[in-house]
């Protein structure tokens, strides 16, 4: 709420808790007073040089209760409205008194009009009980002072002309003091349902992300098991065994999401227990540290343990201190590159101390500002910046499991610095003495991915002359599922995420690309973009495979230049179709420069950064049609890319090597050269860089089937 744009008076009514309707309510008031201040003050001075002495006494009795309680709300920021109740009391009483001392309602310059304003303003506060109260409050002084009218004399200071001009001054003051506050009612009630609306909006949008989440959690155990069932089916002997274990981690995966949405559920709920025991906690916590140093060391990450104090015995839940620390432990870890660092400091441990404090830190890339009030949000992740695989539920449970112990986390990040978890946990002496160390800690290792796939790489990295097909998937199961269904078919070569995706792109120029979409690092549709937007890969086929089957993302991957979108779980014989398709679909590429003479440059997407490509290759060609010496290293530097990059997509274009191609643009330009100009063989020979008359003269006969001589004497067609 601090903030430089803020109003003096927000700055100043404002606490943390306080609502925007609630701060809203006191400037409305603060503002009010003011005004109503400065009309008693000018009415106070009119009645005082027409000596009406009870209307003065009138003004400085309501100046007493305004300008104290605007002062007080401006010194204290006072965290109830009882000041402002207080106030509109003692109004109605000095109203009510001042009545009686005129000689009556009909007598008192309008000034019961303010009473009922008091009445009006009461739904300001939001509360049918307030504004009841208010009423029968007035009506109960309206009724005294009727039954008391007979009684009472009318005093000398309150002639009818005076009367009447401070009636119609006073009506029509404080009717428009009652409109304002009416206005002000509505306008705060029309806000309130817009801010409504949005929640509700936001709400919703927040559910569209939650369940889509949801979607993609179940969906990728789920295509690896119902693969697997396909390939026990098919291939029993081959699959039986090494499936029967892929299906039963995949169903542990799903097994364990349930078991945190309902552990999510049930601590939400109040019904999981506290179970304390008083034991060394420090103890404890090096072991739960130490159950870590495998999981690190598989990611190169390094892990230091720090304390204040050896030991120190206080009462904890083993339980949930186990799993608190091992979220954020494997948090951490996989949130780390290579040679980064993880360290859990214990601090504050001592018998005069309310808190034990542990703090938990890494080196890792950060959260970005806006995205720390949303981190323990039940799956909510940060998909854009160096994400991991996980469900989203780890941060969300651990901060349940702490409010449970009374406790309190904090988190402070810095970009490409790191981030830090804080955790505060009372400290007590109440529970009995245990010093049992459980057999088991759970560390999450599940969730946390190893530095490469070097199993998959290198049962990918073959050659058998079948077409290349990169694999971009951060599931290591999907991944091996993938192999076993297109190993016979295709030269796989594997991805974990979409940076690596692009490189291996690059330097590969495979003939067909099947991307998951929610990766680490960088998405599929960013791998996708980026691909279809470099010369070098725009013309490699893209399929998208992902667990994000609604509408709105599949014409994201379409409009990005995805050829297909497939779903988790999908279907083994539509992908090999899909497939086989994409790569069939390469002969309309080729159709298109099969010959020499290029099509108009075309805005069509498919072929955009082709004819492009074709464009700036023949131009080289043309260029350096003369130089015998002009080959392949010449036109890789023309065309930035290196020898098998180049070899790869003017495969994909043209079915013809890059010298192939080159000759027989030589030959293509020579023939054209004997038909159309005067030049004879030999001149032809060397214009199109072919220095060895025989060496052209058959190269030209087994391409156009006709000695160059020949052609030269024939007459044009």
């Amino acid at each position: 709420m601090e903030s430089k744009d803020q109003s003096f008076l927000e700055r100043r009514f404002y606490f943390p808790g306080l609502s925007d309707a609630q701060l809203q309510l006191r400037k409305t008031y603060w503002f009010t007073n003011l005004g109503i201040s400065c009309f008693v003050g000018a009415m106070t001075l009119v009645a005082y040089f027409l000596e009406v002495h009870s209307l003065v006494l009138f003004g400085f009795m309501l100046l007493s209760i305004y300008l104290p309680i605007m002062i007080l709300m401006l010194v204290i920021k006072l965290r109830r409205i009882w000041l402002i109740h207080l106030g509109h009391h003692l109004q109605l009483v000095v109203t009510f008194y001042i009545i009686v001392r005129l000689g009556g309602i009909h007598n008192s310059g309008g000034i019961i009009l303010a009473g009922l304003s008091m009445v009006i303003t009461s739904i300001s506060f939001y509360s049918t009980r307030l504004a009841i109260w208010y009423f029968t409050f007035y009506f109960l002084g309206m009724i005294t002072v009727a039954v008391i009218q007979i009684r009472l004399q009318i005093p000398a200071e309150m002639p009818t002309n005076i009367n009447h001009l401070f009636f119609l001054v006073n009506t029509i003051c404080i009717s428009a003091y009652t409109l304002l506050i009416v206005l002000v009612y509505l306008k705060q009630y029309s806000q309130g349902e817009k801010d409504k609306a949005d929640r509700l909006m936001e709400l919703d949008q927040v559910k569209t992300r939650l369940y889509t989440n949801i979607t993609h959690e179940f969906r990728t155990p789920l295509t690896v098991i119902l693969g697997i069932t396909e390939q026990i089916e098919e291939q029993p002997e081959k699959w039986l065994k090494k499936g029967l274990v892929k299906i039963r981690e995949n169903g542990h995966d799903l097994l364990h999401l349930v078991n945190q949405m309902l552990d999510l559920a049930r601590l939400e709920a109040g019904a999981v227990p506290v179970k304390m025991v008083h034991a060394d906690v420090i103890k404890y916590l090096k072991y739960l540290f130490e159950s870590f140093h495998s999981i690190a060391e598989s990611n190169q990450v390094e892990l230091i343990f720090q304390s204040e104090k050896d030991t120190f015995f206080m009462d904890y839940d083993a339980e949930k201190l186990s799993s608190i620390i091992s979220n954020l432990l494997s948090n951490a870890i996989k949130h780390n590159p290579a040679e980064g660092m993880v360290t859990m400091s214990i601090g504050s441990a001592s018998e005069h101390s309310k808190f034990l404090k542990i703090s938990i830190r890494d080196t890792g890339p950060g959260i970005p500002e806006d995205r720390i009030d949303h981190i323990f949000d039940r799956f909510y992740r940060i998909e854009d910046g160096g994400g991991v695989r996980g469900s989203g539920l780890g941060l969300s449970i651990t901060r349940e499991l702490i409010n449970l112990l009374r406790g309190q986390i904090e988190v402070e990040s810095e970009i490409n610095r790191g981030t830090e978890f804080t955790i505060r946990l009372p400290v007590s002496h109440g529970a009995s003495e245990s010093h049992i160390i459980p057999e088991k800690v759970e560390t999450g290792q599940e969730l946390v991915p190893t530095t490469g796939n070097s199993e998959i790489v290198e049962a990918f990295d073959k050659d058998n002359g079948l077409p290349v097909l990169l694999i971009v998937e951060d599931n290591r199961d999907v991944c091996e599922y993938l192999q076993s269904i297109l190993e016979n078919e295709y030269t796989l070569q594997i991805a974990e995420n979409g940076i690596n995706g692009l490189e291996r792109a690059s330097d590969l120029i495979p003939d067909i690309i099947l991307s998951d979409i929610m990766m680490p690092g960088m998405d599929g549709v960013a791998m996708l973009r980026e691909l279809k937007n470099n010369i070098r890969t725009s013309h490699i086929p893209v399929i998208l495979l992902t667990a994000k089957a609604d509408i709105e993302s599949r014409l994201i991957g379409l409009e990005t230049g995805a050829d297909a979108y497939l779903e988790k779980p999908f279907n083994k014989e539509e992908l090999h179709i899909r497939l086989r398709k994409l790569v069939e679909l390469r002969s309309i590429l080729r159709n298109r420069y099969r010959s020499f003479d290029l099509p108009k440059a075309s805005d069509d997407r498919l072929y955009r950064m082709e004819d492009r490509f074709m464009e700036r290759l023949h131009a080289a060609f043309k260029d350096n049609l003369g130089d015998e010496n002009f080959g392949i290293d010449q036109i890789c530097d023309i065309m930035a890319m290196s020898r098998a990059q180049l070899y790869r997509k003017l495969k994909a274009l043209t079915n013809r090597s890059i010298m192939d191609y080159l000759i027989s643009y030589r030959l293509y330009v020579a023939r054209q050269l004997l038909q159309e100009s005067d030049m004879n063989v030999t001149q032809v020979a060397y214009q199109v860089g072919f220095k060895n008359l025989s060496h052209f003269s058959n190269r030209f006969h087994d391409e156009h089937g006709i000695n160059p001589g020949a052609l030269k004497r024939s007459p044009p067609a």
